[in-house]
């Protein structure tokens, strides 16, 4: 975050977001959030940040602004919600699911940034994959191709 908080806001940027590992989906680090979200702060001041990943309740925003964020992210727990235009099973399954059952994978989607990790709940789009090998994302039997 240190480089890119720092390119951002020399851009002009009127906030920056601290994103660790934890974030759902596309992960685009390797440091737990609330290490990033102090670094973040030190070297963006006084440009406000905001933290993200892993947060999902008032004792993760606690955390978060006694590390120094302005506000967080909040974004999974709001795919439970029944507001969200989320699919019922989906929903379902991340009110079931508890920390062990979320998978960190390279190159399950294809998403356009080659070996972009994802954090994903377990399911038969990851068993297909895991049975022909776990191809790279070009011959990826979840997308047909």
């Amino acid at each position: 975050m240190a480089k890119q908080g720092q390119t951002a806001t020399r851009s002009g940027a009127d906030v920056a977001v601290a994103q660790g590992w934890e974030a759902d989906e596309h992960v685009g680090g390797t440091v737990a959030t609330m290490a990033l979200v102090p670094a973040g702060v030190y070297t963006v001041s006084p440009v406000p940040v905001v933290a993200a990943g892993g947060i999902a309740d008032g004792r993760g925003l606690a955390s978060a602004l006694a590390l120094g964020a302005s506000g967080v992210w909040i974004g999974t727990q709001f795919l439970a919600s029944p507001e969200a235009s989320t699919h019922e099973n989906y929903r379902e399954r991340l009110l079931e699911t508890c920390e062990s059952y979320i998978e960190y994978l390279d190159n399950l989607f294809d998403t356009g940034s080659p070996d972009a990790p994802h954090r994903v709940l377990h399911n038969k789009a990851v068993t297909d994959w895991e049975q022909v090998g776990r191809p790279h994302r070009e011959i990826n039997p979840v997308k047909g191709r």
